[in-house]
């Protein structure tokens, strides 16, 4: 399945909940849902935002991708598929002017309900109230990834374990848990994935802390080191640990124990 069919089931998917809740038009904000609407476009600026610089807006018979003249040469050029080919039409606004894409939107759907990852203003005036939560249905089709998507999510995962391979040995141990997640942040990035989230503790701090954000405490004997790496919208986490020595007694026979488990629930997994 190559891009354009790949948007274009989606397209049909959401068109068939648009006809099964009677609706107008499904609207999506997030950076998450705008990827899986493009097929892999990205939407982020800001990485810690859940919202991007464009939205997708898609009516029974239209598709459109909504942002500003800031965004859109770029998105069009880098993100989104050619536009003589594209089933998105490329809708922009001033930057400054958040009330005419607004207008845009009353009147594609004729102001009637649409449904949206992120309605404004759910929940607090049901008389006045045009955006609604996306239904169960739709949910569910997005949590089913499509052959276009494993095949991403693999890529995105090869990649980030590169570049955790890459740092855990290069690392030292008098390296600071700072110099570590920025060397995991620095490798994600030059192969083109988003550092959603990069921990790091050593010797001391890692049996204390579950979560253990990077502090300056020096590594110790050994390490760990956690990604969340998003590419394509797809985010991937892992986590490894390095020892700078041998293992003791104790942590093997851990190892072992946990290599266990994993290999009965990666045999059980789908």
């Amino acid at each position: 399945m190559n891009r354009l069919e790949e948007i274009s089931a989606k397209l049909h998917l959401m068109r068939q909940v648009l006809a099964e809740t009677g609706t107008a038009a499904v609207r999506l904000r997030g950076t998450d849902w705008f990827a899986w609407a493009t097929a892999g476009g990205s939407s982020t600026v800001l990485l810690t935002a859940a919202t991007g610089v464009a939205e997708v807006l898609v009516t029974a018979t239209d598709a459109w991708v909504l942002t500003d003249e800031i965004e859109a040469q770029r998105l069009q050029d880098e993100q989104l598929p050619e536009a003589d080919t594209s089933p998105y039409k490329l809708v922009v606004s001033p930057w400054a002017d958040s009330a005419k894409r607004e207008l845009f939107v009353s009147e594609a759907t004729k102001g009637e309900k649409v449904l949206s990852d992120q309605p404004i203003g759910a929940f607090h005036d049901r008389a006045t109230q045009t955006e609604f939560p996306l239904p169960e249905s739709l949910l569910h089709y997005r949590r089913i990834l499509l052959t276009g998507e494993v095949e991403r999510y693999r890529q995105v995962g090869q990649l980030a374990s590169q570049a955790m391979t890459e740092v855990l040995t290069q690392a030292q141990p008098t390296w600071t848990e700072y110099q570590l997640a920025g060397a995991g942040a620095e490798a994600l990035w030059a192969r083109g994935l988003h550092p959603v989230l990069t921990l790091a503790a050593g010797d001391r701090r890692l049996p204390l802390y579950r979560h253990p954000l990077p502090s300056r405490e020096t590594l110790g004997r050994e390490a760990m080191l956690v990604f969340c790496a998003r590419g394509y919208g797809l985010i991937v986490s892992l986590t490894r640990f390095v020892c700078f020595g041998d293992l003791s007694d104790e942590a093997q026979k851990r190892h072992r124990a946990i290599a266990e488990i994993e290999t009965v629930a990666l045999n059980h997994s789908q």
